[in-house]
């Protein structure tokens, strides 16, 4: 579990909800992703040479929890990035780290959200995952 730079304010709200942008919380949740990316390049490839921004196509944070389905993108064109199919960050000593993630079911509907089976696993791993920040199709 790799930690964000600098620690943020406790603000995880006890609602489903999609931080703003800009907001502290949502800077805190892209600084862990980003600092994740920085440790975990993509196999066979150099470590990325610009600065890592990201599009979000979906996040929801709930009770220190977050599911954030990102497109990475880089200030410097010759990085490129692997598939990526969400994230799952929890708020831990002022900081959000991505968490290890059980082997997820490919159910080759080109669904990107995680299975029944996929979600029970996450619970049983960390009985504290609010289920309603898991992406539905």
């Amino acid at each position: 579990m790799l930690a964000a730079p600098k620690k943020q304010p406790a603000e995880a709200a006890d609602k489903l909800h999609t931080p703003a942008a800009g907001s502290a919380e949502r800077t805190g949740i892209m600084d862990g992703l980003r600092e994740y990316y920085k440790a975990h390049p993509y196999p066979n490839a150099a470590p990325w040479k610009g600065r890592i921004t990201f599009r979000v196509n979906y996040l929801k944070v709930h009770n220190g929890w977050a599911w954030i389905q990102p497109e990475p993108q880089s200030s410097d064109s010759k990085d490129s990035f692997g598939e990526n199919d969400g994230y799952l960050l929890h708020l831990t000593d002022g900081r959000w780290a991505v968490m290890a993630m059980p082997k997820m079911d490919d159910n080759l509907d080109g669904s990107r959200a995680p299975t029944a089976t996929d979600i029970a696993r996450l619970q049983k791993k960390y009985p504290s995952l609010p289920a309603d920040i898991i992406p539905k199709d």
